[in-house]
């Protein structure tokens, strides 16, 4: 009886699955956002065999009908994609205007590439919107990743992102190996000394608190952060 039971709810669970032909690039309805975590209003989202320049269809349902290729944004720079499992794309982000190319479509300033974007979360990971602030409170807009400083001597630093929610996942990282790019020199003291980075406080699409138990001595503790929605 139990057997009968697991295969009945196996097959309900599945049967959704089954009866789609194409998945989600990402997870919900993502926004495209600039290196400032501004929308991409109106831009362009070019989809390509990876490495190469032929394009590659996305889908706007499940069942599939074809998006144009470039797909273009909404205002609050959204669109609905489908992609085919386990394809490899390459996929270019580009600004509303003109100077660039996506095959014969004429597209603007190209905001990034990415070679061998997949569906689900794995493009979630590699094409979040993130940001760079070595300025204390970081200041992140939109963002869903990036890269921030506690300064040194201190315990806390706030971090200004709408991209988190009661509900996000926030994972947080001590990575000394971000001098470059957050123009600074990072502390380089185990995190054994100064405690692991932990989230003490969020408020819903305004920020998250990043707290340490020792400040940093000299530089600032360099890290990183990702949320998950």
């Amino acid at each position: 009886m139990k057997k009968l039971l697991f295969a009945l709810a196996l097959l309900l669970f599945t049967q959704p699955l089954l009866a789609q032909t194409y998945v989600p690039l990402s997870m919900g309805n993502q926004q495209w956002s600039y290196n400032s975590g501004a929308p991409v209003a109106a831009g362009f989202l070019c989809f390509l065999n990876s490495g190469l320049t032929t394009k590659l269809d996305t889908y706007t349902t499940p069942s599939g009908t074809a998006n144009a290729n470039p797909v273009v944004l909404d205002a609050g720079g959204r669109a609905s994609i489908f992609v085919k499992p386990a394809e490899a794309y390459t996929v270019k982000l580009f600004a509303p205007g003109i100077g660039n190319a996506c095959g014969a479509d004429i597209v603007g300033a190209l905001i990034w590439s990415a070679d061998d974007v997949m569906d689900g979360i794995l493009s979630k990971l590699k094409l979040t919107a993130n940001c760079s602030d070595s300025a204390g409170a970081a200041a992140c807009g939109a963002a869903s990743a990036g890269s921030l400083v506690i300064d040194a001597a201190a315990t806390t630093v706030v971090v200004s992102t709408t991209a988190v929610t009661a509900n996000s996942q926030i994972f947080v990282t001590n990575d000394s190996s971000l001098g470059t790019r957050l123009s600074v020199t990072c502390n380089t003291q185990s995190s054994l000394v100064l405690g692991a980075p932990r989230i003490t406080s969020r408020t819903a699409a305004t920020s998250f608190t990043v707290k340490i138990e020792v400040g940093p001595t000299t530089n600032p503790m360099c890290l990183s952060f990702l949320i998950v929605n």
